[in-house]
């Protein structure tokens, strides 16, 4: 006689959500400032925090023991490309203009995914939807800019600013599509994303040859880049 075992679904509480996505936004807000207080040349940063994070989520993959497939490498590759692209546009940017810009820039992509769903993923955004990502994207570029002695950049800030807006939206359309066709444990998936975030980020200093750059990477710059790379990506 055998018995068939079902799988417990345990109720998640109904607070649960709200309380990660409160902590992810709280994470997420500090990577601007955060990145700011890098000293090192951007090449550089962006490296280091794929050098440190994917080293990490290893070690937690195998701690959850987990395991990589050449399926989810493949997988994963635009997105995490995106990814490590995106990284090194933010670094720029905050050399060349003040957090207050940038993150106003970066505060209008709920706006962008919501034109891209439509012509991508066939979603038709309500508008009650269309009405709380205008409120949400003019309150926050609202508080942001009311520093106005602090909102300074150049001509090549913004554009690094608004490229960190493009490759960062890529990333979350390539994972949705990438994701929609795999069931896969997110730390598997994450620690994929990062050795293709690394892999982009370590290309540039490699064919420019400035890894000579390393040499003023030190002192502080190793407790902000700890701090950036055990968050969320965002």
């Amino acid at each position: 006689m055998t018995t068939t075992q079902h799988p417990d679904h345990r109720q998640v509480p109904a607070y649960l959500p709200v309380v990660v996505v409160g902590i992810v936004v709280v994470l997420f807000g500090l990577g601007p400032p955060l990145t700011k207080l890098v000293t090192a040349p951007p090449l550089v940063g962006g490296a280091m925090r794929f050098l440190l994070s994917t080293p990490l989520l290893f070690l937690l993959l195998k701690a959850r023991g987990g395991r990589m497939s050449f399926t989810l490498l493949r997988t994963t590759m635009w997105p995490g490309l995106a990814f490590g692209t995106n990284l090194l546009f933010v670094f720029a940017a905050v050399q060349e203009a003040t957090v207050s810009v940038l993150s106003t820039t970066v505060a209008t992509q709920p706006a962008l995914l919501l034109l891209l769903a439509g012509p991508i993923f066939g979603e038709r955004p309500r508008l009650r939807q269309v009405l709380w990502t205008l409120v949400g994207v003019s309150g926050t570029a609202m508080v942001i800019l009311s520093a106005q002695s602090e909102v300074r950049a150049s001509a090549l800030g913004v554009l690094w600013a608004v490229l960190a807006l493009v490759t960062f939206s890529a990333y979350w359309v390539l994972t949705r599509i990438a994701r929609s066709s795999t069931n896969v444990d997110p730390i598997e998936w994450m620690f994929s994303v990062n050795i293709w975030a690394l892999i982009a980020a370590i290309l540039p200093i490699l064919v420019t040859g400035s890894i000579s750059d390393f040499n003023e990477f030190g002192g502080k710059d190793w407790i902000w880049i700890l701090l950036i790379a055990v968050q969320p990506p965002v």
